[in-house]
């Protein structure tokens, strides 16, 4: 690239200017251009703290029930699969300690992958 005639505080200096031009623009635009009825959540402003997420999950069990009912409505030898992995191929559970990521990686005796995920019951 070999550009060095701007510092990460130019930059940042952009972004913002972009931030203050454009942003009231585009928001003034999408409400002349979009009713509140048609407008996805996304595009609505809100703090974090006015939204209510429901949690994708409860538990490990709750989990594995409700992927083990998507992977057998969308095939059903892919949902056996999922079924035979419930078997201890699965570590979904966040536990202390647990570094966060998720990771697999296959048996080659069985066929099946072993799953880990550090979960904890949110969106994140």
């Amino acid at each position: 690239m070999g550009r060095s005639d701007y510092t990460p505080a130019d930059a940042l200096a952009f972004h913002q200017t972009l931030a203050d031009s454009l942003l009231p623009v585009k928001i003034a635009w999408q409400q002349s251009h979009a009713p509140e009825h048609q407008r996805q959540p996304w595009e609505v402003e809100q703090s974090p703290s006015e939204l209510l997420c429901p949690l994708p999950f409860h538990d490990t069990a709750d989990f594995e029930a409700a992927m083990s009912q998507v992977f057998s409505h969308l095939d059903s030898e892919m949902g056996g699969m999922f079924e035979r992995m419930r078997d201890g191929f699965l570590d979904i559970d966040a536990r202390p300690g647990m570094m966060p990521g998720s990771e697999e990686w296959p048996f080659p005796v069985t066929g099946l992958p072993c799953v880990r995920i550090s979960s904890n019951g949110t969106d994140e």
